[in-house]
């Protein structure tokens, strides 16, 4: 029966033991309603207060173990308020439009047939070049007499000299030329001259139009021309040597090709017709029919940059049928007469 009642004594205890033995859902702080709610919509966690657990009751305790009263202050977050955002979102960057690249300009290959040809080519002249030639002239007049002596003669050799500006422009050139050839017409032994000495002048002034082709052009001008002239007197035997003036009209073609980068030929060909009376300080001349013609070639080096050098192959050929009458004797005569003039000369160019 002792044992009995200790046994009911021992689960007594254990059974006090296991009622005041603390446990975490017994002792948990209780926060206020608005705390609650206002840490839950901060959305901030609450800190429980670390609960300790309580010392065994004592055997025989159990009457006047009763759980004490919990005087902590329940601690409580204060809500945290939201922090504003005040960064700028990061500026999208539009991206440029891109450039497009101007393509490269193909550049042509010349082919070797114009690689040799512009090699060939001199530099076109522009502007104004001028020119000084010095010639040597041969010079034959043949005169013959209708119902008379023929008469014919050599002029010995001298020295002329030419003056030419040329230009050359889009489309169009042109040329002014003054060139004088001297001569002479000597006495023999069964003819007498007086005053046998002569020139033989040309101004000429003409315009070159290019033809389809780069190497030819058309020649168009006037010339003004003074000739020696016989007036022989059949009567003494005494040959008077004067002048002939006469004003033509030139028509003729050039030509001009590149031999190398700085040599060039040119050629030149001209035919006349009179377009007034024919003049003569010692009395009157008509001419009846009359043929001109004159050519020249030309041999050009380009050894600078403006310098020209020259050489000049010349022809002029004039042949016409006459009838002239001496205003002192008024001796008149007929006939025909024929003049060559033969030149070889260099010339001196230079390029403005």
């Amino acid at each position: 029966m002792r044992n009995f009642s200790r046994l009911i004594v021992v689960m007594l205890i254990l059974g006090a033991i296991y009622w005041l033995w603390p446990s975490g859902s017994s002792h948990e702080a209780r926060l206020p309603a608005s705390a609650n709610t206002a840490a839950s919509s901060a959305s901030v966690p609450v800190a429980a207060p670390a609960s300790e657990p309580a010392p065994l009751a004592k055997p025989g305790a159990a009457k006047n173990s009763a759980p004490k009263p919990d005087h902590s202050v329940p601690v409580v977050s204060a809500p945290v308020p939201a922090l504003r955002n005040t960064a700028k979102p990061p500026r999208e960057e539009i991206p440029a439009a891109p450039v497009m690249a101007a393509a490269p300009e193909e550049e042509k290959t010349p082919s070797p047939i114009e690689t040799r040809v512009d090699a060939a080519r001199p530099a076109a002249r522009r502007g104004i070049t001028l020119w000084l030639g010095a010639d040597l002239v041969t010079q034959n007049l043949e005169q013959r007499v209708f119902n008379g002596p023929t008469s014919s003669y050599d002029s010995k050799q001298k020295i002329g000299f030419s003056l030419q500006a040329e230009g050359e422009g889009e489309g169009l050139g042109w040329s002014v030329l003054f060139a004088r050839a001297p001569g002479a017409v000597l006495s023999s032994d069964t003819v007498r001259v007086l005053d046998g000495d002569y020139s033989w002048d040309v101004l000429r002034a003409e315009v070159r139009l290019p033809l389809r082709s780069d190497s030819w052009s058309f020649l168009a001008g006037l010339q003004d021309t003074r000739l020696p002239f016989l007036d022989p007197d059949t009567a003494t035997g005494v040959i008077t040597r004067t002048q002939i003036q006469s004003l033509d009209a030139t028509l003729g073609l050039a030509w001009k090709t590149p031999l190398s980068g700085k040599l060039s030929a040119e050629a030149q060909g001209r035919l006349q017709a009179p377009l007034g009376q024919t003049k003569s300080p010692g009395g009157r001349v008509e001419l009846a029919t009359r043929g001109v013609a004159e050519v020249t070639g030309d041999l050009i080096y380009a050894p600078g940059e403006n310098l020209l050098l020259g050489l000049r192959l010349g022809l002029q050929h004039h042949s016409y049928q006459f009838t002239y009458q001496n205003d002192q004797t008024n001796n008149q005569i007929s006939g025909t007469q024929q003049t060559r003039n033969t030149s070889v000369g260099l010339r001196l160019g230079w390029e403005y």
